[in-house]
């Protein structure tokens, strides 16, 4: 009863009640003491966890104030910083979208003009073609080259323009598939056939490639860059030769080879054309300005980028009597079998005014009358029939009414009836009709322009202006491998 008495009062009130109660002796003294003692140690313990909680307490609450005289300045910072990023970000997507809208602006600009002035130059050319092959003076002659010329150039300019807006983008790509070499060169020779020969320049050509193998390339690109290398030359000289050469210089594997294409002009009355070391891309309108009304520095800008996306090389130098342009481009390689006989003729040795296939019936369907007028010029001979439309409901019409047709000539862009529409109902028509010869003639020269309509039924593409030699060609080729299948 003594001990519960001190652990519930005060050390003062027990000492109080102990002299009250008389405990004088020893023992009870002692625990009496022992219990002040415990209760004294248990009550300073009590306080010492009570201040070292207030103490805690205190230091949180100076962290928490110092936190948000530190951190919010610091937040705030943030906050702004988050905001700015949201701001730019918003910014770049604005840029962006107004960037991808000014490239598809400039696009369509790029593929409008083609198509609105490759028709009136197809009319151009052609006329100027018909023209030299009548009887003039030296005069007339004279003016008309001049005229021809002139014609070429502004072809070869659009074609080039053209292509390094393609290249320029970048979704252009490549449109891979195994082709002849050897056929690819001897065709661009023959598109320029007939300016060698009104320059007096001698195109000669010789290759080490086996003609059953085929190799791996961008045909359209391929032959771009041989015409504008081949044109370069002939440039240069005022009479002469150019010499095309085509070599495997390396094979890595039996199915990979690096192909040497040398093009080296010789002659009279040599002049330097700018060929540019530099391999950076540079705007199309830059090139144009750089090329100071030459086409000739533009060709060479875009044959040197379309080697450059090949992973190939191109070195260029010149000399007194002429220069040389060098082309290492890597391809892979595959043999096919090689046609004997009568059937590996080249077509570009076999053309319709040669007269070397039997009569002949021509459907040409095109809205504008100097294109039908070009068309029946270049073919006329005594064993072609022509038939004209002017659209594809007509042309359907026609193969009705004429079953004996042998190739059509399918302008795209006609009222009434496209030409895709037209190539569709009329490959419906008939067994005969769905294998016939049906070649589209257009000013759309873009490579997935051309893609489209071979996918919609289209033999082949023919990019306008059309030469005489391109129509003559293309039409006995394949007339060829109709009659034959």
């Amino acid at each position: 009863s003594m001990t519960n008495a001190v652990s519930t009062a005060t050390s003062g009130d027990a000492l109080r009640e102990i002299n009250l109660l008389g405990m004088t002796s020893i023992p009870q003294t002692h625990d009496v003491i022992a219990s002040i003692l415990v209760y004294e140690s248990e009550s300073a313990v009590r306080q010492a966890k009570f201040t070292q909680g207030v103490l805690i307490v205190l230091i949180v609450a100076l962290l928490i104030l110092e936190a948000l005289l530190i951190f919010e300045p610091m937040g705030r910072k943030i906050r702004d910083s988050v905001r700015e990023a949201d701001k730019a970000r918003q910014r770049a997507e604005e840029e962006a979208a107004t960037a991808l809208q000014a490239k598809r602006v400039k696009d369509q600009f790029f593929r409008t003009m083609s198509h609105e002035m490759r028709t009136p130059l197809n009319a151009v050319t052609g006329m100027t073609d018909l023209l030299r092959e009548t009887s003039l003076n030296q005069q007339q002659r004279d003016r008309l080259d001049h005229l021809h010329d002139a014609s070429r150039h502004l072809r070869h300019l659009f074609n080039d323009v053209l292509a390094l807006n393609r290249l320029d983008s970048d979704d252009d790509s490549f449109n891979l598939s195994f082709v002849s070499l050897n056929q690819q060169i001897k065709t661009c020779i023959e598109m320029l056939r007939h300016e060698a020969e009104h320059k007096r320049v001698d195109l000669n050509f010789s290759s080490d490639i086996p003609e059953e193998h085929v190799h791996e390339t961008d045909s359209f690109r391929f032959r771009q860059v041989i015409i504008n290398l081949i044109s370069s030359d002939m440039k240069s000289i005022s009479s002469g030769f150019v010499d095309i050469a085509m070599t495997v210089e390396t094979a890595n594997a039996p199915e990979d080879e690096v192909i040497r294409i040398s093009i080296r002009s010789t002659g009279a009355g040599a002049v330097e054309i700018p060929l540019r070391d530099d391999s950076a891309p540079r705007d199309p309108a830059q090139l144009i300005v750089d090329a100071r009304g030459d086409a000739t520095d533009l060709g060479l800008a875009l044959c040197r980028q379309i080697i450059d996306r090949a992973g190939g090389e191109m070195t260029a130098s010149h000399t007194t009597k002429g220069q040389s342009v060098v082309v290492t481009v890597p391809m892979k390689k595959d043999i096919i079998e090689q046609n004997t006989g009568e059937n590996s003729q080249s077509p570009a040795d076999e053309t319709v005014e040669g007269g070397a296939l039997e009569k002949m019936k021509i459907l040409v369907a095109d809205d504008n009358m100097p294109n039908r007028m070009i068309a029946r010029a270049f073919l006329q001979s005594d064993h072609v029939e022509i038939i004209e439309v002017e659209n594809g409901a007509e042309a359907v019409d026609a193969m009705n009414k004429h079953e004996d047709i042998d190739l059509i000539l399918m302008d795209i862009d006609m009222p009434v009836m496209d030409g895709v529409e037209a190539t569709c109902q009329i490959r419906e028509q008939s067994e005969a009709q769905a294998a016939m010869p049906i070649i589209a003639v257009t000013a759309h020269v873009l490579p997935e322009d051309a893609n489209l309509l071979l996918e919609a039924g289209l033999t082949e593409v023919l990019h306008k202006p059309v030469t005489k030699d391109e129509l003559a060609v293309c039409v006995s080729s394949h007339i060829k491998a109709a009659r034959a299948a």
